[in-house]
């Protein structure tokens, strides 16, 4: 029989995992949480900018806006959203199978994360520009650059159009691959109507400020895809933990009933091994 010291040693270091998995768990639960209040609390800004839109824009000037056209590009491009971590189920294998079956091969891929862009690597695709993964907790200086860079190219002329693909996030135990459209900007707000109270003054002009307002609208708008991955990112995490959670505590009661089971066993050949030596006395 092992001594009982080993099991107790086994059990041990199953307990550390448990409260290491568990610990896991809870950052990932609280960071969720505060990411779906900055969902929801960017939806509000989106449609409070929408608003002063519809207020002061004419139709004529939202269609003319260069990132609601097409572009003269020649190629394609699609921004990869991962994260630079594991511990998420299968949740980066399922997003980049999705871009391997909603794009060709000849689209420029941009890769936000370090895990989608190792899984493109396994597949010999080529990678135009590597972003980090974003932190749980992303600030606007964290996405505001890959923002620029696919703005940017867009209005170069460089991308015909970009796309974004990444986890949406329906619930905290369910996330799905998406792609959506980002370039030229489909999602346009609704345009205003003359008002019958006068002629407002625009300073510096009406069309600069809808052009600032329009780019706003559409930055907030890639933000709050950003998040909605990393918050996907981190629920999958939470699953991932609470299924590694369970399987830790099954592994540790059966090591408890390995124990005793081995141990009665034990005690009961002692017993007979006793009765017959009295026997043979």
């Amino acid at each position: 029989m092992k001594s009982y010291q080993i099991y107790q040693d086994k059990i041990a270091g199953y307990r550390d995992v448990a409260e290491t998995v568990h610990t896991v768990e809870k950052i990932a639960a609280s960071s969720a949480h505060t990411l779906k209040t900055l969902v929801r609390q960017l939806s509000q800004h989106a449609d409070a900018v929408e608003t002063m839109i519809a207020s002061i824009a004419s139709s004529r000037s939202i269609k003319k806006h260069p990132l609601l056209n097409p572009s003269t590009g020649s190629r394609h491009a699609v921004i990869l959203c991962t994260g630079d971590k594991g511990l998420v189920g299968g949740l980066w294998n399922r997003t980049v199978t999705a871009l391997f079956e909603s794009t060709n091969q000849d689209d420029t891929i941009i890769t936000v994360g370090t895990k989608g862009a190792r899984l493109l690597a396994e597949e010999k695709r080529a990678i135009a520009h590597e972003f980090p993964g974003l932190p749980d907790l992303p600030k606007s200086e964290d996405i505001e650059p890959i923002a620029a860079h696919a703005l940017n190219a867009f209005l170069e002329n460089k991308y015909a159009s970009v796309k974004i693909i990444y986890p949406h996030f329906v619930s905290i135990a369910e996330q799905k691959p998406m792609l959506v459209p980002f370039l030229p900007f489909s999602n346009k707000p609704k345009s205003g109507e003359q008002s019958d109270l006068g002629l407002p003054i625009y300073e510096p002009s009406r069309d600069m400020i809808t052009r600032a307002l329009l780019e706003k609208y559409i930055r907030v708008f890639f933000h709050k895809t950003m998040l909605e991955a990393k918050l996907s990112e981190l629920s999958g995490r939470i699953i991932a933990m609470e299924h590694a959670g369970a399987k830790t505590e099954t592994i540790i009661q059966k090591t408890i009933w390995s124990y005793l089971k081995e141990r009665r066993s034990l005690s009961t050949q002692k017993q007979l091994e006793s009765f017959a030596a009295g026997r043979a006395l």
